[in-house]
């Protein structure tokens, strides 16, 4: 089969944020996604329904001052195609 919990693959993945201005002046890494489509056009080139959750989210910082330590966003957030951008990572 294709669906169930058996059959899902989990994909890691991260976005590594170097903030090296030196001001303290905060910064919003922000994805948005858009629609899958086939690498050759066929007559459903367009996966439709198709989305993309953010699990388990994680940070590692290594910074001095933790007040300036970035936050990760909720597990479980959605991309969905040609939606707005949304938030993963923020720092104040």
């Amino acid at each position: 089969g294709t669906t169930g919990e058996a059959n899902k693959v989990p994909y890691v993945s991260f976005a590594q944020v170097q903030d090296v201005r030196g001001t303290n002046a905060g910064w919003d890494l922000q994805v948005r996604m858009t629609d899958f489509k086939a690498t050759k056009e066929t007559v459903n080139d367009t996966l439709l329904g198709a989305e993309i959750s953010l699990l388990s989210p994680r940070i590692q910082y290594e910074g001095s001052t933790t007040v300036n330590a970035p936050v990760a966003h909720t597990s479980g957030l959605k991309l969905i195609p040609n939606a707005s951008a949304v938030s993963v990572m923020t720092a104040a």
